[in-house]
């Protein structure tokens, strides 16, 4: 009787071991995008882990190295607000971060981690984390102007919101303005 249990199981069991199993091939990666002026290098380097590679992204503004954001990556980088601001989405459990948001001069303005209160379409136990579209990005992006009292031609701008297409099809807001209490 314990032995037909096991020839039952043992298939389902097998099945979860190699669920979620990867390698990366033991090399260094890199990926150029050039938004305008900015150069991002998407930087995979599995050399030590070939299971858990370090991460990083480069900024390059005007050929000159503005940033090193270690731990972070994407599936999808595109710019918005004029080529003046970055988003980088990521649906890999590899890494922490669903997202990131940094301004095309290297600044890193917010980076969010995988959560419970993003609305995942599949998930598997480390890999798989899909929560946005695999379409490319198109960004939602709402603005707030406000007087510039040394320049009236030219008036302060602000980022009010931000939304992405999610992987279900909706919009989902990746950025918004605090609420005022």
């Amino acid at each position: 009787m314990k032995m037909l249990v096991t020839l039952i199981f043992m298939p389902f069991v097998w099945g979860f071991v190699f669920a979620d199993s990867w390698y990366f091939e033991q090399q260094k990666q890199q990926d150029s995008f050039t938004f305008g002026q900015t150069e991002v290098i998407r930087v995979v380097d599995a050399t030590e882990n070939n299971q858990y590679p370090d991460y990083s992204v480069i900024i390059l503004h005007d050929g000159n190295q503005e940033a090193v954001l270690k731990g972070l990556t994407f599936d999808q980088i595109v710019a918005f607000g004029e080529g003046k601001f970055l988003l980088g989405v990521s649906n890999s459990g590899l890494t922490d971060f669903a997202f990131f948001i940094v301004r095309s001069t290297g600044e890193l303005l917010r980076a969010n981690l995988h959560h419970d209160y993003i609305h995942y379409c599949s998930q598997s136990a480390t890999l798989r984390r899909e929560w946005v579209t695999e379409e490319p990005l198109v960004p939602e992006v709402s603005y707030v102007r406000q007087h510039n009292e040394f320049n009236e031609d030219e008036p302060y701008v602000f980022i009010n919101g931000l939304k992405i297409k999610g992987c279900d099809g909706s919009m989902v807001e990746v950025l918004r303005k605090p609420s005022q209490e």
